[in-house]
């Protein structure tokens, strides 16, 4: 058959079609529940390849101080990876005016917002709604949003595989994992909001960056490291701690692009204008959480040949 311009433009319809199904079969949902006498409102996003038949990943991506769910989607460009990849992404929305979430300083705390039993109760809600594995349940956030990613790490390790924060450090101080959890954090040095090296910001001390990923190598167990890997243009770099049990602790260190999302998209203020395209944030952390499912691992302090499958991290 002699394929002319005309031949070729029928044989690209099925695959034009094909994509514009998929798009419409990609859906994004607004809900929100009482809890603990709030309101609280959530987005979920549903790429177009989900199916109830099969489990998909679910992340929670967590706003930042004095956004929303619906900026923070806007800046994250995160439904497009979700799309492409297949999991189910959830936007929820803190508490207060300006929105915050009560990481564990007094940014959040202003009316004692139960976030971390709301967060739970969120994860429950989204797995009764939705066919999800729940051995990748994973975190990230922006900002106040990443500082709440912490936390989750810190006080849900028996659910949440990973996190990754952007531009927001561990300033919960009680931090006292049941079980390891794999820490991917990135961070412009010339972030003038949450500062690299530390600083005060409204009255809250915040630790270096460094400092941060040093406390969860600990935290972890991650004897080796950090090695360092600077990347090719040489805008980034990438360092690195890790043990023998595969749990990893990685920050990522970007030379520019103070308080945004690499390459999302950014906003008419000056420390929010012009997103790092060093590295694509979405594209690490999601190569890291799919690297990282929860599996079964040894309780911290516990010795490998005393502890039971009660102590160990399912």
């Amino acid at each position: 058959m002699k394929v002319t311009n005309k031949t070729r433009k029928y044989l690209a319809l099925p695959v034009v079609l094909l994509s514009i199904v998929g798009f419409l079969r990609a859906r994004d949902c607004r809900y929100w529940f009482q809890f603990d006498g709030l309101k609280r409102t959530y987005r979920v996003h549903i790429p177009p390849s989900y199916s109830d038949s099969t489990s998909a990943p679910l992340v929670l991506s967590l706003h930042g101080f004095a956004a929303s769910a619906r900026i923070h989607r806007y800046m994250t460009r995160m439904n497009h990876k979700s799309d492409n990849e297949g999991f189910i992404v959830v936007y929820p929305n803190g508490t207060g005016w300006p929105r915050a979430w009560n990481a564990g300083n007094k940014l959040g705390r202003r009316k004692d917002a139960d976030d971390l039993g709301f967060l739970n109760s969120l994860i429950d809600t989204v797995i009764s709604r939705y066919s999800i594995d729940t051995t990748m349940i994973y975190a990230t956030g922006f900002s106040n949003g990443g500082m709440m990613s912490h936390r989750l790490a810190c006080e849900l390790s028996s659910r949440i595989a990973a996190i990754a924060p952007v531009s927001g450090g561990l300033v919960y101080e009680d931090c006292e994992p049941e079980c390891p959890v794999p820490v991917i954090h990135i961070h412009a040095r010339n972030d003038p909001v949450v500062r690299y090296y530390g600083d005060s910001l409204a009255g809250v001390y915040f630790y270096s960056i460094q400092n941060n990923l040093e406390t969860w190598a600990l935290l972890n167990g991650c004897d080796n490291g950090p090695d360092t890997f600077i990347s090719v243009n040489g805008k980034a770099w990438r360092q690195r701690w890790y043990n023998n049990q595969g749990i990893e602790v990685i920050l990522w260190t970007t030379k520019r692009g103070g308080h945004t999302w690499p390459s999302g998209r950014g906003f008419p203020f000056p420390s929010l204008a012009f997103p790092s395209r060093a590295i694509n944030a979405n594209d690490v952390i999601w190569e890291f959480f799919t690297d990282h499912p929860m599996k079964q691992l040894v309780q911290i302090g516990e010795d490998a040949e005393d502890s039971s499958s009660e102590n160990a991290r399912e």
